[in-house]
Order: C-alpha cells, then structure tokens, then sequence
C-alpha cells in the first residue's frame, strides 16, 4: 500500500499514474473511478501543475551552475563571482567622408539602408 506519493518522476503520465495509484489507496476514495469521472480532471490537473513545477525547478537548477546555464545573465553573474566581468557588445561606429558633385544642393538627404524605421541623415554641405 502506497501511503506516500512517489514524487521522483518528470513525466506527466507517471505523476498521473502515482497520484491514481495514491489516491486509490486512500480509504475515502476507494471506490471511485478515476478513469471517468470528473476526479479523472482533477487528477489532470494535479499532474499538470506538478509536472509545470517541476520542470520550472529543473529549469532554475540548469541556471544556477555555470557549467549549464544557457542564459546570459546567468552565464555574466556566474563569471562576475569568478572576478571575470565579461563585455557587453557594442554597436559598430564608422566615419564617412561624403562628396557629392552637384553644386546645386544645399542639403542632402541619405537613407540608412539597414535601419527598418527609414530614418534620415540629414547632411549639410558647405559650397
């Protein structure tokens, strides 16, 4: 007889199974069936909610060890406590010379071609 539900697995119908197999062993629901009954939900749910926590945990434990965090701000905290402050990446900066050969035009409007928003950069030309 089971008087303690088993709470090792991480599958959904294992933790199922063990909480049938629990609450079949208890005295007020020994004659229920929980294949077709409304307990049948409530055992679903119970079993989607250990299974949704459990994996929350594994999930918080993988980030809590350097060797198997794959966030970055985990990985970062980890390496900070090492004394290692990693950079952060940087946007790339360039300087343009532009000439432009008419001497017609006071400004000149230059699209930037990788920005999805269509900005300007607005160039004054002194002629």
């Amino acid at each position: 007889m089971a008087t303690k539900l088993q709470v090792t697995e991480l599958d959904f119908d294992l933790i199922k199974d063990n909480l049938k197999t629990y609450m079949k062993n208890q005295t007020e629901f020994s004659d229920y069936n929980f294949e077709g009954s409304g307990m049948s939900q409530i055992i679903d749910l119970l079993a989607y909610n250990t299974h949704y926590l459990a994996m929350n945990a594994n999930f918080a434990m993988n980030e809590a060890f350097l060797d198997s965090a794959t966030l970055r701000s985990s990985v970062v905290s980890h390496a900070k406590g090492l004394g290692y402050t990693p950079r952060s990446a940087r946007a790339p900066v360039a300087y343009v010379d532009v000439t432009l050969n008419s001497s017609t035009a006071v400004v000149q409007l230059l699209p930037k071609a990788h920005d999805s928003l269509q900005r300007w950069m607005v160039v004054h030309l002194d002629l």
